[in-house]
Order: C-alpha cells, then structure tokens, then sequence
C-alpha cells in the first residue's frame, strides 16, 4: 500500500479518479480499495468503487461495495449518498 497523506483520505481517491481519466481501471480500483481499508467511512469511494466494479462487468463486488456504502451511510446519517448509492445499486441490478 502506498501512504500519501495518512490522515487524509482524498488525495488516495483523487489519484484513483485521475486513474479512471487516463483509462487505467486496475490502478483506479487499487487506490479506491487502500482509501476504503484506511478510511471506511469516507463514502465517495464506495460509489466510484461500485461504478467501476460494474462497468467491469464485476456485478457482485459492485452490489457488496454499495450495500456496505449504504449501511455506512444509514449509520452516518448520510441520507443523500445513501440515496445515490442505491440508486447505483438499482440500476446494476436491471
């Protein structure tokens, strides 16, 4: 795992969007996984994570990355990503 600012999870996630401009989805997922394991409550990597786990055809992990996203969100009382985040669930699951 690679350490950039330790008390901060978004320069680990900017990094893994940066990934998703330049097209390089296994570099993407593995900076959005170290920012999950470090910061378990930081919500915004549990929608791209998702996304891209489904755009990769990995339907599974992307339902078990929401569904854990979602239950962090009802915890935090975070109503508005909870939305998103089943939103994104519904949609994979048509």
């Amino acid at each position: 795992m690679r350490t950039l600012m330790p008390a901060d999870p978004f320069p680990t996630y900017a990094l893994g969007l940066e990934y998703i401009e330049l097209g390089n989805r296994s570099e993407a997922i593995a900076f959005f996984e170290e920012t999950m394991f470090k910061f378990p409550n930081y919500l915004p990597v549990y929608y791209q994570l998702g996304l891209l786990l489904a755009e990769n055809g990995e339907i599974q992990r992307a339902k078990t990355i929401f569904e854990a996203g979602m239950l962090i969100a009802r915890t935090t009382k975070d109503f508005k990503t909870m939305g998103e985040l089943q939103e994104a669930l519904f949609n994979i699951e048509e």
